[in-house]
């Protein structure tokens, strides 16, 4: 059995997942071709959240520590500065 590598592997939201099984030409276009639709509010609070969180984890699983509040901090503020006022 092959063993999978960090450098082998890609995370996938789940939500990509979901929608292959109703339209895989629209996860072409959204996830390949970065094609941007209209967008809701709840979805656009919604990846900066994942966003953030994923960046998040990522820091703590690379500088192995269970908490890294300035991190956390800095992260949180990062991502609100991008987002609408409405979305924030």
């Amino acid at each position: 059995m092959e063993q999978v590598t960090n450098s082998s592997y890609r995370g996938c939201r789940t939500s990509a997942l979901e929608a292959v099984k109703r339209c895989p030409f629209s996860v072409q276009k959204i996830y390949r071709d970065k094609c941007k639709g209209y967008v809701a509010t709840s979805a656009l609070r919604g990846s900066a959240v994942h966003d953030a969180l994923e960046e998040y984890g990522t820091h703590c699983l690379k500088n192995r520590c269970a908490t890294d509040l300035d991190y956390w901090d800095s992260t949180i503020y990062k991502y609100a500065s991008h987002v609408p006022a409405d979305v924030y």
